[in-house]
């Protein structure tokens, strides 16, 4: 039971719905640290082993990973999708390497950009791309991209 709400009448009595609405409002934000970093890591069906990328998405510092068991080439994923409804500004989107967040090249693209729309950092282990500090800003290496398919 939530204490009295102060503007809640004479006695301060709280009503179902305003005491509802806390818990939601409490569970939603106040029991969540100000900024999450989450992993997101992605194996194929012909690899089914993620334990690579959990280790390494861990090891960063990851609160929460996401892992899906699909195809790259696949826009929706359903924990991608999941790690994305959770996102706030000052996030941290952390991937063992490119090639897990997306394929082709231009949903990968979409993707990074839409983060940094919603105030969301960016990393990514293997290519050493962080756009959380200044100098991940800039456009990284195109080496890294070189593997990707259009």
């Amino acid at each position: 039971m939530l204490p009295p709400y102060p503007g809640g009448g004479k006695h301060g009595v709280t009503s179902p719905l305003l005491e509802t609405m806390s818990q939601l409002a409490l569970s939603r934000w106040v029991l969540r640290p100000a900024t999450t970093r989450f992993g997101y890591g992605r194996v194929s069906t012909l690899e089914p082993d993620e334990a690579l990328q959990h280790d390494a998405l861990a090891a960063a510092g990851c609160d929460r990973i996401f892992v899906d068991k699909a195809s790259g080439e696949l826009a929706h994923r359903p924990a991608l999708d999941a790690l994305l409804e959770q996102l706030r500004p000052r996030d941290t989107v952390v991937v063992w390497r490119l090639d897990r967040l997306g394929r082709p090249l231009r949903h990968l693209i979409d993707t990074v950009a839409d983060f940094e729309r919603r105030g969301v950092a960016f990393m990514s282990l293997t290519e050493h791309i962080n756009t959380s500090t200044p100098g991940g800003k800039p456009i990284p290496s195109l080496g890294p991209l070189a593997e990707f398919r259009a």
